[in-house]
């Protein structure tokens, strides 16, 4: 193999990987823009009544969030926010 055509495999490698992620963080977009609407939807839902609160954001924090942050008090911290949050009163 020469060294010319070392680097087309090497460019060609590199644009498909950068494809690749490109498709991978749009469908990574999508994903959360779905966990804001259907959260802020289901919080709506058991409430029986429009809210002002971001519910959306806040079971994205909840789901999408508790992962990336990895301590799992932290986790439990959420649950229980979310549940009195949720409870009707």
């Amino acid at each position: 193999i020469s060294y010319q055509e070392s680097l087309n495999f090497i460019d060609t490698r590199f644009f498909t990987a950068s494809c690749v992620q490109y498709l991978y963080y749009i469908f990574e977009v999508m994903l959360v823009i779905l966990i804001i609407i259907y959260g802020q939807k289901a919080i709506e839902t058991l409430l029986k009544k429009e809210s002002p609160i971001p519910f959306g954001g806040i079971v994205l924090a909840m789901t999408w969030g508790a992962y990336h942050w990895k301590p799992i008090g932290y986790v439990y911290c959420y649950i229980f926010i979310l549940i009195n949050i949720t409870k009707e009163r």
